[in-house]
């Protein structure tokens, strides 16, 4: 704020005291970057004590691995996907991209297991990491989600930028609980769409 006062200050003077544009171009630069530093400051407060555990979000569609690729990319059409975590035995295999789906159905591949079409070099987080810290890979990542798997790699939910937006908001409510509110187990269809062989 202090920064952001300052700024406008400068603005100012340049405007009507010196009439020097480039006293106005440093304080919008100045301004810019306060209004940034200031919003990063309001996301870690937000997020402090917050887990990945915390965030993520528990009803997902996953596709098994063995899953063809005519069939998957007519699921996502129908459930206007554009990416989706593979598991296989439900376990976390990689992040399909619909792209990638939709190319070898081209290409003449149609029947093609998913499992080879995904991305395997995805790291997936863990519950009890900090949720700053999975911003941070979400910010560097080509996925528009994570994966977060427990001890034994079972996917147990996805990080989004939807959900990091809801923990934004609910904040003070997720630290308030010592089980986040926002979390909601998979009903028994979405289990069974994990479950079920498909070939």
């Amino acid at each position: 704020k202090v920064g952001q006062t300052m700024a406008i200050v400068f603005g100012l003077a340049g405007l009507f005291v010196f009439n020097n544009p480039m006293l106005i171009f440093i304080a919008g630069f100045v301004y810019l970057g306060a209004a940034q530093e200031a919003g990063a400051a309001e996301m870690e407060s937000s997020f402090e004590d917050v887990q990945v555990g915390d965030a993520m979000i528990t009803r997902f569609d996953a596709i098994p691995a063995q899953s063809a690729a005519e069939w998957t990319l007519r699921y996502a059409m129908a459930a206007n996907c554009r990416e989706l975590p593979v598991v296989s035995n439900g376990n976390f295999q990689g992040i399909l991209k619909i792209e990638d789906v939709a190319e070898a159905v081209a290409s003449g591949n149609a029947q093609e297991n998913v499992g080879q079409l995904c991305h395997v070099r995805v790291t997936p987080l863990r519950d009890n990491v900090p949720l700053l810290s999975a911003i941070e890979q979400l910010q560097t990542s080509e996925f528009a989600s994570l994966p977060v798997v427990n001890e034994f790699g079972h996917l147990e939910g996805l990080i989004t930028r939807d959900s990091i937006i809801a923990a934004q908001r609910f904040g003070p409510l997720l630290r308030s609980y010592s089980t986040s509110p926002l979390r909601e187990r998979p009903d028994e269809l979405r289990q069974h769409l994990v479950r079920m062989q498909i070939g």
